[in-house]
């Protein structure tokens, strides 16, 4: 089942940092479309970063990869990446020297996340052409309707008493606030992902067997490893810079329906959802981006 939500209202505040929305991405010409002498530094070398990483280099890029871990070091220079350790706020960790970053460090358990991003952009040097940064989704919060980029806005304020509470435990207000950091820089396009899947991520595993679970006919929010891989590549082929864009898959089958399906096929306990619970969800619209780019994002299955 797909669910079709009504675009909900929303009202404006105030923020102190140039709407990003104002400033359209940007597509650069080039005078050579052969990857090969291109760089790419991926800051984060984890679920996401390390299948990125060896896709680009498949394709002939030179792949600088970092991880906060030195027991990491060895396993990503032996996937050919040029690898080391960086942890956003060091002083004294240097930054990778690329054309084109990848920035993938989630803000979980990370203390003052957006000053030490606003450490990190500053070390980017300034013949770097390309940052593309991993938001998330939750900036929006849980109010139900279709969502698309526009309806919060890089650097905003929430208005008080609104719910400032994000997955994970990280506030909106702080996911904002980092999001504000990264779009005061023009070469910048902030990609705030849904629920990620795939690459051995399957999120009926979470709910496999549990009872009473909440909003069945809540629309899920996902985005698959392949899908992703697709987009970055596809924004670096293009040279976009500049933009917001949500990176969802298209399809919006229900919690029951997706949780259910999901754990059947993976041989797991079925979940029991609380059918009295009828409240809807949000539905985060990446129509924006398949234009722009020109793919769809098809994926559902993990």
């Amino acid at each position: 089942m797909i669910l079709r939500c009504s675009h909900r209202a929303h009202r404006k505040t105030s923020f102190n940092l140039v709407n990003i929305f104002t400033m359209p991405a940007s597509k650069t010409a080039s005078n050579n479309d052969n990857s090969t002498s291109t760089s790419i530094a991926i800051i984060g070398c984890g679920w996401l970063g390390t299948p990125l990483a060896r896709h680009f280099i498949d394709r002939g890029f030179t792949v600088r990869g970092t991880t906060t871990s030195r027991d990491k070091l060895e396993a990503l220079q032996q996937a050919g990446i040029d690898a080391s350790v960086y942890r956003l706020g060091s002083e004294t960790d240097a930054v990778p020297v690329a054309e084109r970053y990848i920035i993938n460090i989630p803000p979980s358990r990370i203390a003052d996340y957006p000053a030490k991003l606003a450490m990190l952009l500053k070390s980017i040097p300034a013949q770097a052409r390309q940052i593309l940064f991993c938001s998330t989704t939750s900036v929006y919060g849980n109010a139900p309707g279709r969502v698309v980029e526009s309806d919060v806005s890089p650097g905003e304020i929430l208005p008080a008493g609104i719910d400032d509470e994000a997955r994970h435990g990280t506030p909106r207000s702080v996911l904002l606030q980092a999001e504000g950091v990264m779009a005061a820089d023009s070469r910048t396009t902030i990609l705030r992902l849904a629920g990620l899947i795939g690459g051995g991520r399957n999120p009926a595993r979470f709910l496999a067997g549990r009872t009473g679970l909440s909003q069945p006919d809540a629309p899920v929010n996902l985005v698959h490893l392949e899908d992703l891989i697709s987009v970055f590549s596809a924004l670096v082929d293009q040279h976009i810079t500049g933009g917001v864009f949500n990176v969802c898959a298209a399809a919006h089958p229900s919690r029951k329906a997706y949780y259910t399906a999901a754990a059947g096929n993976a041989g797991l306990s079925l979940p029991e959802f609380d059918e009295t619970d009828t409240r809807g969800g949000k539905e985060i619209d990446s129509s924006a981006l398949e234009t722009l780019i020109g793919l769809r994002l098809s994926r559902i299955h993990p």
